[in-house]
């Protein structure tokens, strides 16, 4: 991820972001023809090298969401950078991309296990004394997925190493450490059993004996495997990463369902859009449909319901004009092209209504408050613009209602659109989230590597502004320029994440307008071709 983090400098505010009217475009080398890159601007008059040794101010950033375009000493345009952006960091560890899912918090809310991802370690964290236990990885273990059993144990997928992890939480000792597959992703606990589900990303389902990592059964399904969860009647509910995908497994593999969410359509008012000519244009309401990408975090709900977060790509034709309100052509606010989502689905995996999310660049995490009324989302996309990373969003609009009749009195419930909701953590970068039984939050931080406490209050919407508690886990920084950028709202309600997740693709393919079909290329290898 440092080479990745390193490369964004670069290539970042010209592939996610529109491109900077102050630096000129190299001609086109080898690779596709017409491709969004090639995009001819006037150059600089300083040789168009960004100058990010003279002050932060001169960092030319086009911020494409929510205006704020000034002039600049050499008759560009450009904002001031985010609040973070002030300096070159560069870290020496190889950084991981943001997966969500690495909280763990035991229902009586008196342990919580954190994997951090970034310095490859575990934390056992006592939330009766506010001590921890720490338990230390090999470098490049990137420690993922966290579950605890009712038996006293965690588990945690090592996703670097491809290794399950086992931990007794009474003394922080690791039990059993056994390599099961190249990319372990998804963790679910069978109590009937005792045994665990492993998910990996090659498509591989893997039961194993909690304890001791014996082979119980494995079977082979498709590619992307994310996340695991269990039915009462021991059904694996599997999800798929880039396509956002339902499955439903029988326990001795037979896949039973496939379900996605749905497509959605929004109306848009009237805008006006100057056009390369020097018109202006009207363009009048339209409907533009998204389908879903990214099954980023998907768990177990109440009534036997599970949701998905996950992200809807346009579909509809996206113009690369540019209108007069300065905004990106990749949208902004509540019609970026590319919004965070969260689909309900009910038992057999019928597809529910969807939330579309109001935007903070990038949402990783979720978890359901156990009233089932409210849900939590880590959303780590703000951090770098000293936006809030945590979010409470009311879902008692359609909490209460089963999902496979949706209804009010016979009415049919609208999928609520662009929420938002009680926001926290301007101070961190909070990458997951979980409650305990008693509906306390918590939220693990990746920088500064912490875990907040949130309790509810009768004061405001849902909790206290203020963390009841801070529970520091560790003192290094994780600071990489490259990797804040790669995560971050990059203005218009997106990041570079939202389409390049986890450093790969979405698997969606974009119609531009004047261009055609484009799909989102992965980052992993074959860029430059």
């Amino acid at each position: 991820m440092r080479a990745l983090g390193l490369a964004l400098l670069a290539v970042g505010l010209t592939s996610c972001i529109a491109p900077d009217p102050n630096i000129e475009d190299p001609a086109d080398f080898d690779d596709d023809e017409g491709d969004l890159g090639d995009v001819d601007v006037p150059p600089r008059r300083d040789g168009g090298r960004p100058r990010v040794d003279a002050g932060p101010r001169d960092i030319p950033l086009f911020d494409g969401g929510f205006g704020g375009l000034f002039p600049s000493p050499d008759g560009g345009l450009f904002v001031p950078p985010p609040a973070r952006l002030s300096a070159l960091i560069t870290n020496e560890r190889t950084l991981p991309a943001l997966s969500g899912g690495t909280l763990a918090v035991r229902g009586a809310g008196d342990v919580a296990v954190a994997a951090d991802s970034d310095r490859d370690r575990i934390y056992v964290i006592s939330l009766t004394t506010n001590k921890r236990q720490q338990i230390d990885l090999e470098v490049g273990s990137e420690p993922g997925r966290v579950i605890i059993d009712q038996l006293g144990r965690a588990h945690v997928a090592l996703r670097g190493s491809g290794q399950v992890l086992t931990i007794d939480l009474a003394s922080a000792q690791v039990l059993a450490r056994t390599p099961l597959c190249t990319l372990p992703r998804g963790l679910a606990y069978d109590a009937a059993q005792d045994a665990l589900v492993v998910a990996c990303a090659g498509g591989e389902l893997i039961t194993v004996a909690a304890g001791t990592h014996q082979p119980l059964a494995s079977t082979q399904l498709v590619l992307d495997l994310r996340d695991v969860m269990l039915d009462d009647d021991g059904t694996r509910i599997v999800t798929r990463y880039r396509s956002a995908e339902l499955l439903r497994v029988s326990a001795a593999g037979e896949l039973l369902s496939k379900s996605v969410p749905s497509t959605t359509s929004v109306l848009t008012g009237n805008t006006i859009e100057l056009q390369p000519n020097g018109q202006f244009v009207e363009k009048k309401s339209t409907h533009i449909t998204s389908s879903p990408a990214l099954a980023w975090r998907t768990v177990a709900a109440d009534h036997g319901r599970v949701l998905m977060l996950h992200q809807q790509s346009r579909d509809t034709e996206i113009d690369l004009g540019t209108s007069t309100t300065g905004a990106s052509s990749y949208g902004g606010g509540c019609s970026s092209i590319t919004t965070g989502a969260v689909t309900v689905f009910g038992t057999n995996g019928a597809v529910g209504p969807s939330i579309q999310l109001a935007p903070h660049g990038l949402s990783v995490d979720i978890a359901m408050s156990p009233d089932g009324r409210s849900i939590a989302i880590a959303e780590p996309g703000g951090y770098l613009r000293a936006l809030p990373t945590v979010e409470l969003v009311d879902i008692g609009a359609f909490s209460g209602v089963a999902v496979d009749v949706p209804h009010d009195g016979g009415v049919l419930i609208p999928p609520p659109s662009c929420v938002t909701g009680w926001q926290a953590g301007t101070d961190y970068q909070g990458t997951a989230v979980a409650f305990d039984d008693s509906g306390k939050l918590y939220v693990f931080s990746r920088e500064p590597a912490a875990l907040y406490v949130y309790r509810a209050s009768d004061a405001i919407n849902g909790f206290n502004v203020v963390p009841e508690r801070e529970i520091v886990l560790a003192l290094e920084s994780v600071r990489d320029t490259g990797h804040d950028m790669f995560h971050a709202d990059v203005g218009s309600g997106m990041s570079c994440a939202s389409c390049h997740g986890e450093g790969l693709d979405d698997g969606h393919v974009w119609n531009f307008k004047g261009f055609g079909p484009r799909r989102t290329q992965t980052m992993r290898g074959g860029l430059l071709s």
